[in-house]
């Protein structure tokens, strides 16, 4: 509990001051350790590996840790507007068509799925709370 009493904290006053803990400088010492035979490792792996798999997995840790990992594509493909929780449905249903049109891959619409689901619980508490709130001042004395 905070010291107003009504939850949450005080303006400007952070719920974690201390920040978010670092990582145990021993374990991470020790891993940069031995990065350099991992990367040569890796190198070997992506010239001399007799699966392709692992070739290739090998070849793309090399160019992300050389190079970053590269932006992902936008998507731009239609979806309903989303007023109410009612309405995630027909936008999953959305995403869906999306899919089966060729418009959008599964992993993009596994990543729009999930924002769709995340916007639906934030109107879902949105609603909770101005039906709570309506409940509080019908019963206020």
């Amino acid at each position: 509990m905070n010291p107003t009493g009504k939850g949450g904290f005080k303006p400007g006053q952070s719920g974690n001051p201390g920040g978010r803990p670092g990582a145990n400088a021993e374990v991470r010492d020790l891993a940069r350790r031995y990065m350099p035979a991992a990367i040569k490792e890796l190198a070997r792996l992506a010239l001399k590996a007799r699966s392709e798999a692992v070739r290739i997995s090998a070849i793309r840790e090399l160019f992300d840790r050389g190079y970053g990992k590269a932006p992902s594509p936008l998507v731009h493909f239609e979806l309903p507007v989303i007023g109410s929780t009612s309405d995630a449905a027909n936008a999953i249903a959305g995403v869906a068509s999306a899919v089966s049109r060729g418009e959008i891959s599964l992993a993009e619409a596994a990543d729009v799925s999930r924002l769709v689901e995340v916007y639906a619980k934030t109107l879902e508490s949105s609603e909770y709370d101005k039906r709570l709130r309506a409940l509080e001042a019908a019963y206020a004395p």
